[in-house]
């Protein structure tokens, strides 16, 4: 999706991606990005908030499972 999303806004400088905010915060969208992230070889190092996948799964429990 940032794919497109560059490349749209590269085509046309002037895009606006005005529904941006409710495809990030669906659901669906969600869980597919968390499915990626969380078994990408990344996984296991924390980021910037030094937080790890595993980490993430313990706190919130089955909402990602």
């Amino acid at each position: 999706m940032q794919t497109k999303l560059h490349c749209w806004a590269g085509e046309e400088s002037s895009r606006r991606f005005g529904d941006l905010f409710n495809l990030v915060y669906d659901p669906a969208f969600l869980m597919h990005a968390w499915e990626r992230v969380s078994t990408n070889k990344g996984a296991k190092t924390p980021g910037i908030d030094k937080a790890t996948a595993a980490w993430i799964e313990t706190r919130m429990g089955s909402m990602f499972s």
